[in-house]
């Protein structure tokens, strides 16, 4: 199986809503292919929307060091797919990290997220789950949803912020 292709800033996928996945076979050939595409990319998740699919569908890097597991053992950690995936709650302090995304490559940029999420989500078997992450995989798992709804990054950022990334978000779109 081959990766896919990471789609990129300005493209409309990113900005749409992601279909709620009704009929788990129509998905069973993309998590493989999402998966090793989050690994040839070095990243520790991805939303189907990334990769021009405009499917609530998410793959993290589960493994407890992920950025570690990604760098060093490609393909060896425990990558997850979660399917319709949706947050029911947050708690905790928001904590301010930097955060990049492979659809905006070299743009990294401060993001405020909620230390702990509860969400639901289905499996690839079509069981229905709920859970309680917090931490890095909680940041993941908020960034990655964020992409579900059509939202980036830079989304985040004060418009005085965007604006100083303005030249660096204009050399995407003429590359695209």
């Amino acid at each position: 199986m081959s990766p896919l292709s990471i789609v990129t800033y300005p493209q409309k996928i990113l900005r749409q809503k992601a279909v709620t996945i009704s009929q788990i076979p129509e998905i069973e050939k993309l998590i493989p292919q999402m998966i090793e595409t989050m690994y040839k990319n070095e990243g520790i998740g991805l939303a189907a929307p990334q990769v021009g699919i405009s499917k609530r569908i998410i793959v993290l890097e589960t493994a407890e060091e992920p950025r570690e597991i990604v760098r060093e053992n490609q393909n060896k950690g425990r990558p997850f797919a979660f399917l319709n995936p949706a947050i029911t709650k947050k708690t905790g302090k928001p904590i301010v990290a930097e955060e990049g995304c492979l659809s905006l490559p070299g743009i990294f940029v401060p993001v405020k997220r909620i230390e702990e999420i509860e969400l639901t989500y289905q499996t690839p078997e079509s069981e229905h789950i709920h859970i309680k992450v917090k931490g890095l995989t909680a940041r993941i798992f908020q960034h990655e949803i964020d992409h579900l709804n059509g939202k980036l990054i830079i989304d985040h950022l004060s418009l005085f912020k965007r604006l100083k990334l303005r030249k660096q978000l204009n050399d995407m779109k003429h590359k695209s």
